[in-house]
């Protein structure tokens, strides 16, 4: 038996990518902020979209077709909030993004 994965539909991931920058762009920056480790920088609403799809496995080309936006700005996304969370690996960010509560297992 394989495993069959099932995506949303791209209208329905910007449905939901709508529904994120709102709440990003309100309530949760400031939790965010609140509870980031001392010394980290934040995230923008456009980092924070990146993030969960990042950590729902969608590729940097995905990305930037989902976002409209071009492959090297998603790149370049991804590398400062490496760099802002102080994170080397794919599976960090993805459990940052858990304890931040910006996906769910």
């Amino acid at each position: 038996m394989s495993d069959l994965i099932i995506r949303p539909t791209e209208s329905d991931v910007r449905r939901y990518l709508n529904h994120l920058t709102e709440v990003a762009n309100h309530s949760t920056m400031a939790n965010l902020k609140l509870r980031q480790a001392p010394g980290k920088e934040t995230l923008s609403p456009r980092e924070i979209q990146i993030v969960v799809l990042v950590c729902e496995s969608y590729e940097s080309k995905e990305i930037s077709s989902l976002l409209n936006i071009s492959t090297r700005t998603v790149e370049a996304h991804r590398i400062n909030i490496m760099r802002k969370l102080k994170l080397d690996s794919v599976l960090l960010l993805q459990r940052w993004a858990i304890r931040q509560g910006l996906v769910q297992v």
